[in-house]
């Protein structure tokens, strides 16, 4: 039988997929309505959007409308979209990951939710590689598994759309994305719907790693 805490924590992994699955039906559902612009009767909707994107920027200022159009879809489809919504992601795991702190360092511990947070708050600085291995510590075993490895790259990554002004990777993205790096230092770090798509999958995978524990007996 499970005990409180392996009960509470399942429920936060059921709240953080629930909210992964959002952001990927999100992606979907834009994808669709960005897809079905052409076929709408008014156009100043769509210009408005080329002239927001900056579409000129990726088309020559001579081309036919059509191909501003298109190169705003594709900018918001194949770009912006999707960074967006990796960071999210990566803000869903990680609040994920703080809130089963808490109520373990609650239980065990016998903190008062407040100083049970600060603490908790404390474990979740740093790299992943960092704070896994300090959940690991506490007692979250689950973070030891082979999925989780991969929330090295994703959280560098975001790190990379977060705080730096171009999308390349820099010497701290190697570091602690490790041998999972995507990108060298000074190359460009692709984040595109590819990889938005299969960072939900790993994500995913972590999550229903925690649900699949067996009880404590």
């Amino acid at each position: 039988m499970a005990t409180k805490i392996q009960e509470r924590t399942r429920l936060r992994a059921s709240e953080a997929l629930f909210a992964v699955n959002q952001a990927n039906t999100i992606y979907s559902l834009i994808f669709i309505i960005l897809a079905e612009f052409p076929g709408f009767e008014s156009e100043k909707w769509l210009f408005k959007l080329a002239g927001q994107i900056r579409a000129s920027d990726f088309v020559p200022p001579n081309d036919a409308p059509d191909a501003m159009l298109e190169a705003a879809f594709q900018e918001v489809a194949s770009n912006r979209l999707p960074r967006l919504l990796c960071i999210s992601i990566v803000s869903i795991i990680e609040a994920f990951l703080e809130d089963v702190a808490v109520v373990e360092i609650a239980a065990r511990r016998g903190l008062p939710p407040e100083e049970a947070t600060r603490e908790a708050n404390k474990l979740m600085r740093g790299a992943p590689a960092t704070y896994l291995a300090n959940l690991e510590g506490l007692g979250l075993a689950f973070v030891s598994g082979a999925d989780w490895q991969e929330l090295r790259e994703i959280v560098a990554t975001r790190n990379v759309l977060v705080h730096r002004g171009e999308f390349v990777a820099d010497e701290t993205y190697v570091k602690h994305a490790g041998d999972l790096a995507r990108a060298r230092a000074g190359e460009p770090l692709v984040v595109d719907s590819s990889y938005f798509i299969e960072s939900v999958i790993a994500i995913r995978a972590m999550l229903y790693e925690v649900l699949a524990q067996p009880d404590e007996r």
